[in-house]
């Protein structure tokens, strides 16, 4: 779900931004194919590409825009014209030259104008800046659609990224236990692009039958850094009996856990171990923790086969 959605003043302009990429593509892309008349056929959709190496590119590309919602449709139907992916709005070296403020003007006095009735304006963005002239003339006019991403310094962002995860899931009928879900959660840490990869990958394996293991955006495996996350996390818990939220009697055996970015210790990851920690003695605990260690600096810095050193991890844990 959008952070934010205005309604729009016309109903044929519409943006779709925000710092959450993969959402912001998704929406924009199905967004796109919705608005496309069916029997327009390939004359339906003019895509402006948005990425722009300099400002002149960029100048060039909005004016290429005002010229396509310009344009007559073919056949005398409508036409979508989308601004994709446009990197030139924030507040950047490219988005402050003043070709591309003129020519952003010249596009806000079209929407401010209104667009003809055989005319759809689709943009879409990641860096927004929301203080330029055009980003308010966009707000008035358009139905806007704003997807942030979620900030996992912040206190509660866990109960967010669960219901995000749980909502994706369950469009594939997936459904997750509570520990596999709260784990699945801090792995991914809030990242719809890493929820949506780690999810297809679930989906993949439990469609063929056949075995596979997912490796994160960081090159390091999800169940090399859950094992270590959750051995430091145990490790923690045995070495200090008595760890509250609120109170930590031993500062220096709890400086390797896990912490916000005010300092503050995280507890959702020592939540999720500390009803098993007394299940290990502190000697094998710290063991795993090393040998994962090891097998996260194999993956992230050799040329071994990732399966061969994560099956040989996997042996070590399982004989410790």
């Amino acid at each position: 779900m959008p952070k934010a959605k205005t309604q729009a003043a016309t109903a044929n302009i519409y943006a779709v931004v925000g710092s959450d990429e993969a959402e912001v593509k998704r929406v924009a892309a199905e967004l796109a194919t919705n608005l496309t008349p069916p029997e327009a056929g390939d004359f339906g959709l003019e895509i402006i590409d948005g990425v722009a190496e300099n400002a002149e590119q960029a100048a060039a590309r909005i004016r290429s825009t005002i010229e396509a919602l310009q344009t007559l449709p073919f056949f005398g139907s409508t036409k979508v014209v989308w601004l994709k992916n446009a990197n030139f709005l924030g507040d950047t070296q490219i988005g402050r030259a003043a070709s591309v403020q003129s020519a952003l003007e010249e596009l806000s006095d079209l929407i401010e104008n209104g667009l003809g009735s055989d005319a759809i304006f689709l943009i879409s963005a990641t860096e927004v800046d929301k203080r330029r002239s055009f980003y308010k003339s966009l707000a008035k006019r358009a139905e806007m659609q704003i997807f942030e991403r979620l900030d996992s310094s912040r206190t509660g962002w866990e109960e967010e990224a669960t219901e995000i995860v749980r909502s994706r899931a369950q469009k594939r009928r997936l459904k997750f236990d509570e520990d596999a879900l709260d784990l699945f959660v801090l792995l991914t840490g809030g990242d719809t692009r890493q929820i949506d990869n780690e999810l297809e990958k679930i989906d993949i394996f439990l469609s063929s039958g056949t075995g596979f293991q997912p490796v994160g955006k960081t090159g390091v495996s999800p169940v090399i850094t859950s094992a270590a996350k959750m051995a430091a996390s145990q490790t923690a818990e045995a070495t200090v009996p008595r760890v509250t939220v609120d109170l930590v009697r031993d500062t220096e055996a709890t400086d390797h856990v896990p912490r916000k970015k005010d300092g503050s210790i995280n507890a959702y990851a020592l939540g999720i171990a500390a009803p098993h920690a007394h299940r290990f003695e502190t000697k094998q605990l710290v063991e795993a923790m090393q040998a994962c260690l090891e097998a996260n600096l194999q993956l992230v810095t050799t040329q071994l086969d990732h399966e061969l050193i994560l099956t040989e991890v996997v042996v070590k844990l399982l004989g410790l």
